[in-house]
């Protein structure tokens, strides 16, 4: 029930990165157990294998969340890079970046199981396999999840919840937020070697994707649809979904028992900042503009309320504080650029100013040299329209 709070860990260079580098023996499933534990306003830089709460799993994580930032290479995500154990109950609120290979939401590459999950924020990756909720699934079991993460990358096999699906099984899942990548592009699913995806749903117009796989090698795809925002909204899309699992409350759902931090439709809110030339994910900024404070009340007639409302009062500034984490990662990497723009203005100038200086030269070079040779034809006529005169006077004579 405790929350470890600015997490900052900066080792740009080393592999493993994160509070903890293995939970578990990397075999044996329940060894190594995190419960109940929140990482708010995480800031973790590393290279392969970086997360906010482990490098790789293979035990037992309930119950936990992280918001903030991460920035690795291969096999990054947002709570764990590799996990061969069990993850239930968790959720990711943060700005990842992955160079080079599998990057997700929530898992960067997942061999084991994962449900009752969900993550948002912005997912960038360089190199094949990007998910709002999972880089690669591969052989594991995702279920009872969704992801309105915005998720954009470079390379092959993007999708709104799961990047490459190499086997394994995907059921009853979600996905809510934006996607665009190079190749391989699905709401769903970017890739499906082999999988099995079934009895999912992802949103044509938030996503921008028409199509819940993007490449379909040989794997399953059963009962899964493309619905609008309206129809997100009707009822009998999510028939047959498990309502001790879902809150059917409002639609889409969410999952019960969880302090969700989006709202429905926040992908919709998503705003696009263009910062560089092309499309490529390191030439765009993408933030969630949408806050909601879900009905916030308080009742202090009562010592049993009023005891009620200082926790609510507590998770409203937590909600706040999740947000203002968001912008102020905005504002950081705008300020950056614009360094940086300032810097590249300043550099073109001088180039500018040293070319015009050269062009100068050049050209007073030519000019005093045009002054020369006209200069020297005016004293070579004079002098022949002399000896001309010489000769004509000497003839007449």
């Amino acid at each position: 029930g405790y929350v470890v709070k600015n997490l900052t860990i900066n080792r740009p260079t080393e592999d493993g990165v994160g509070l903890f580098e293995i939970i578990g023996d990397g075999m044996t499933l329940g060894v190594g157990q995190i419960k109940n534990l929140g990482l708010e306003n995480a800031n973790v830089k590393g290279q392969n294998g970086s997360s906010g709460l482990a490098s790789g799993s293979s035990g037992d994580i309930t119950n936990c969340y992280i918001t903030g930032n991460i920035i690795g290479g291969q096999l990054s995500g947002g709570l764990i890079g590799m996990n061969t154990g069990r993850i239930y109950g968790a959720y990711s609120s943060s700005y990842i970046v992955g160079n080079g290979g599998p990057t997700g939401g929530l898992v960067g590459q997942n061999f084991g199981q994962i449900s009752n999950t969900y993550s948002n924020g912005t997912v960038e990756g360089i190199g094949d396999g990007t998910g709002g909720l999972v880089g690669q699934n591969y052989a594991g079991i995702v279920s009872n999840s969704y992801s309105t993460c915005v998720v954009n990358s470079i390379g092959s096999g993007t999708g709104g919840l799961v990047g490459l699906a190499a086997s394994g099984t995907i059921s009853n899942c979600f996905a809510n937020g934006f996607v665009q990548g190079t190749t391989e592009v699905g709401g769903l699913v970017g890739q499906n070697v082999g999988g099995t995806l079934s009895d999912s749903i992802w949103n044509t117009q938030t996503t921008g994707q028409s199509v819940g796989i993007g490449d379909n090698q040989g794997g399953t795809d059963t009962n899964n649809k493309g619905i609008t925002t309206s129809q997100m909204k009707d009822p009998t899309n999510w028939t047959g979904w498990d309502d001790t699992i879902w809150d059917f409350s409002s639609y889409p759902p969410k999952l019960k028992g969880q302090s969700n931090s989006q709202s429905d439709d926040n992908s919709q809110n998503a705003i696009r900042l263009q910062i560089g030339e092309d499309e490529k994910s390191t030439s765009c900024i993408y933030l969630e503009t949408y806050f909601s404070l879900d009905g916030f009340s308080v009742d202090f007639s009562t010592s049993e309320s009023c005891a009620s409302a200082i926790d609510d009062i507590d998770e409203l500034l937590s909600k706040i504080n999740e947000k203002r984490t968001d912008f102020g990662a905005v504002l950081n990497r705008l300020s950056s650029i614009s360094d940086s723009q300032v810097t590249a203005i300043e550099n073109f100038t001088g180039a500018k100013s040293t070319i015009m200086d050269a062009d100068i030269a050049e050209e007073s070079a030519n000019f005093v040299k045009s002054q020369i040779l006209q200069q020297t034809s005016t004293v070579l006529l004079t002098q022949s329209q002399s000896t001309q005169s010489s000769l004509v006077l000497s003839l007449l004579q």
